[in-house]
């Protein structure tokens, strides 16, 4: 218990650390006082992460969920003796860090999840849409290595940009800006 307890007081970011059995049970946990949708016993033994990471035997992060206005995903620690390390880390430290970067004055950096949900934005305009039938993001999700050049958006506008699974987590990173924007110089200069 003192192990977790310093995981989760040494890390700001994380609003609960806990143990979980082999059947996805909680064994036992830390979590913010603050939080008290931590307070109910643990169960992921139906989750899909769970299902995920036993079936891989390697650490995995889960989708962004929502509970009680605060956003999070799961980290997933498979353990030598059959038990699991959970550790929920609040989602607002990793969306800031992510997109804090500017990519010209209309370009955007998206995360989307394997199922084509876009889960962060730097615009926030499009969280929670869903591209899955985007012709784009089901070549990279067939083609797992990292990719750049020109391809056309959603709403098929010609872009430029460098897109990379993040190993581990099932996240997709699209850092894109419209061709007229991005090539703006070549553009007058022609």
């Amino acid at each position: 218990m003192s192990i977790l307890n310093n995981a989760l007081t040494s890390n700001s970011d994380f609003g609960c650390v806990a143990l979980l059995d082999a059947q996805g049970k909680e064994k036992v946990k830390a979590y913010d006082a603050q939080l008290s949708i931590f307070q109910a016993p643990l169960d992921y033994e139906w989750e899909p992460l769970l299902q995920k990471v036993k079936a891989s035997g390697v650490a995995d992060a889960g989708a962004v969920y929502e509970k009680m206005g605060v956003s999070f995903f799961d980290i997933l620690y498979p353990l030598e003796n059959g038990n699991y390390l959970l550790v929920a880390v609040r989602w607002e430290s990793l969306k800031n860090l992510l997109f804090d970067q500017q990519v010209g004055e209309k370009g955007f950096i998206w995360l989307l999840d394997e199922f084509g949900r876009v889960i962060g934005d730097s615009h926030r305009e499009n969280v929670g849409q869903s591209y899955a039938d985007w012709l784009f993001f089901q070549f990279h999700l067939d083609n797992r290595d990292e990719w750049r050049g020109e391809f056309s958006d959603p709403k098929g506008i010609a872009s430029v940009g460098a897109a990379a699974w993040v190993k581990g987590a099932g996240w997709f990173i699209l850092s894109a800006q419209p061709q007229s924007e991005a090539y703006a110089e070549a553009y007058s200069l022609r």
